[in-house]
């Protein structure tokens, strides 16, 4: 389900993860191991953190001029097939 109102995403949107796809806890001023895969398997680099507590994560997307569609569209298969 989205966070919130459509209306209310910019050009940021941070996206609650299920714990299911980063189940490890991350130490402060780690880098999650999920995000490390998305840049080492698929190139991406979207933040993902801990966010309300060491067992959660958030999903950062941040949309710039300098980025394409097909790199939202790439990032958005790549979590469908994790779903499975």
């Amino acid at each position: 389900a989205p966070p919130c109102p459509g209306d209310l995403l910019g050009s940021m949107a941070a996206i609650p993860l299920p714990r299911r796809l980063s189940p490890r806890p991350l130490q402060i001023h780690s880098v999650d191991p999920l995000q490390n895969t998305l840049f080492r398997k698929h190139r991406l680099e979207p933040i993902v953190f801990a966010w309300p507590t060491p067992d959660k994560k958030i999903l950062r997307v941040s949309a710039q001029i300098y980025n394409t569609p097909a790199q939202y569209e790439a990032l958005a298969i790549v979590f469908r097939g994790m779903r499975s």
